[in-house]
């Protein structure tokens, strides 16, 4: 009790007198409505679909992760000038520079991501390269064509998201998204009623329109509302500044970025590749309940990233410190989070799996401790994005996607040992950079 009051005290009571904490509080209780919906959601998949069109679906949309990549860090760079940028008291600020170039830039990559993702439609066999052996090939293809398409029109639109992160709105982004997983909801019980039997097509189309039009409009109409001025102009596009303030670190945050999603986002496709995609089902399930743990962290985290960018660019190292120490608060709070959470796992499992899903106890515990590591390691992440050092995470991700295949196979095939050996190995994999990450972040504050 002494610990939750203190983190109480600490973090929640005294940060909600400034911007951050109120970014921070309001973030958490959005993303806990838009967690129940998605559990809601989940359930109501495996409703509808079977455990194998499910896990199908699931590894088709985490290909968004792979498609993020053709920003080439742009979004990870523009919140960091951006918030500097803010933070100044100059009149004369690099606003309007800085977001026609970004925004210029995501435009074009858009627009040759739509054009590649309409010649591999043409020429590739999408079920065949995913190794999809059961359900409609003419529908997987579909599927995985419209993904790519409302993907690409993402890449363009996740400028507005990122605006409002560095403006510290970044809850706006979440109540966004809890919007558009209720309409989702509403139009597929609708759907569901009417007819009774709803294809894999048109349960990704419900999805996946849903969210690329509320993810684009919705911020548009709120920034409108608080007035922020875009400062748009051809005559602001100036490659120089480009190259010079945000391609470099663009290139940076690619690599990084790169690393992640092979290590982080690729696990379905592998799972479903070398096991089956009722396994993705079963690894998706027990995910999506620890995340829980992930989603909340990365909630408090991702407005402390643009607070960190901020005292950065006023060398402000003492707040800096300040801030890590009552984070640190926080992730002990989350331990016990994780505990209780590992207490209701077997109820959980059967309530919205409909018990068409059987999880062993040894693969929840194991799923919390990976999900308590990653946000260990994501407090110094974040702390080092901020500062755009980003070298050690390059090292450690480096590291990681060198092994976290041989380790899948190994695990998960020939010791036989199935979703339980993917999150083990997502463990074994990060452990160089739960060690390394505080050390440099230390030696980067002195």
């Amino acid at each position: 009790m002494g610990l939750i009051k203190t983190v109480y005290n600490q973090f929640i009571v005294k940060s909600y007198k400034n911007n951050l904490g109120k970014d921070v509080i309001i973030s958490i209780i959005a993303r806990g409505v838009n967690t129940l919906l998605s559990l809601i959601l989940l359930s109501f998949s495996l409703k509808v679909l079977s455990p194998n069109d499910y896990g199908v679906w699931l590894t088709v949309s985490a290909l968004y992760s792979w498609v993020t990549l053709f920003d080439f860090g742009a979004q990870n760079t523009l919140r960091n000038v951006l918030a500097i940028d803010l933070s100044s008291k100059n009149e004369n600020n690099m606003r309007g520079t800085i977001l026609t170039n970004s925004f210029a830039f995501t435009l074009l990559i858009s627009v040759i991501f739509l054009i590649l993702s309409t010649v591999l439609f043409n020429v590739c066999d999408f079920s065949t390269l995913l190794k999809i052996k059961h359900g409609n090939k003419t529908d997987i293809n579909n599927l995985v064509f419209i993904s790519l398409i409302i993907f690409g029109i993402k890449l363009f639109s996740n400028n507005y998201n990122t605006i409002l992160t560095a403006l510290q709105k970044a809850y706006m982004a979440i109540v966004i998204s809890v919007i558009s997983s209720l309409c989702t909801i509403i139009i597929l019980v609708l759907a569901y009623t009417l007819k009774q039997d709803i294809s894999i097509l048109n349960y990704g189309l419900a999805v996946l329109v849903t969210d690329v039009v509320f993810s684009f409009l919705l911020p548009i109409i709120y920034l409108r509302q608080m007035k922020f001025k875009y400062n748009f102009s051809l005559r602001l596009l100036n490659y120089n500044y480009f190259k010079k303030n945000l391609l470099g670190n663009n290139i940076k945050f690619f690599i990084l970025s790169s690393l992640v999603v092979l290590t982080f986002f690729s696990t379905n496709l592998f799972i479903g590749i070398i096991l089956s995609y009722e396994d993705v089902a079963v690894y998706n399930l027990v995910n999506k309940y620890f995340n829980i743990i992930t989603l909340f962290s990365i909630v408090a985290l991702n407005p402390i990233w643009t607070k960190v960018a901020m005292y950065y660019g006023t060398n402000n190292y003492l707040e800096i410190n300040r801030l890590l120490k009552k984070t640190q608060l926080y992730f002990l709070f989350f331990i016990l989070f994780g505990l209780t959470l590992l207490l209701f796992d077997t109820r959980f499992y059967s309530f919205f799996g409909h018990d068409k899903i059987i999880v062993g106890r040894y693969v929840s515990t194991v799923a919390m401790l990976s999900m308590l590591q990653l946000f260990y390691n994501n407090i110094y992440a974040y702390f080092l994005n901020g500062m755009n050092a980003i070298f050690i995470q390059i090292i450690g991700f480096v590291i990681a996607a060198i092994i976290i295949y041989p380790c899948y196979y190994y695990f998960c095939h020939y010791l036989q040992m199935g979703v339980l050996g993917a999150f083990l190995v997502q463990i074994i994999v990060y452990i160089p950079n739960t060690v390394m990450f505080p050390i440099f972040l230390k030696r980067q504050l002195k």
